[in-house]
């Protein structure tokens, strides 16, 4: 099984404005495992935070949209 080369942004630049680059692609992850462990934690924080400021009605409505997500498996 062969793996395809990903473009390199260089390949892209040929074909791609940098706005049509940006808007149509995700680049691999260059971090390091501590630094992805690190930023998954501050993602988690900053996560949990806004779940915190979120209003009853909010909650309420993001129930009933996972309650309708799971009735449509």
């Amino acid at each position: 099984m062969s793996k395809l080369k990903e473009p390199t942004y260089e390949d892209l630049r040929k074909e791609l404005s940098d706005e049509e680059i940006v808007e149509s692609f995700v680049f691999r992850s260059t971090m390091t495992a501590e630094e992805r462990k690190q930023a998954d934690e501050e993602f988690r924080k900053l996560r949990f935070e806004s779940l915190k400021e979120m209003s009853d009605e909010q909650i309420l409505q993001s129930e009933l949209m996972r309650m309708k997500l799971l009735l449509k498996d």
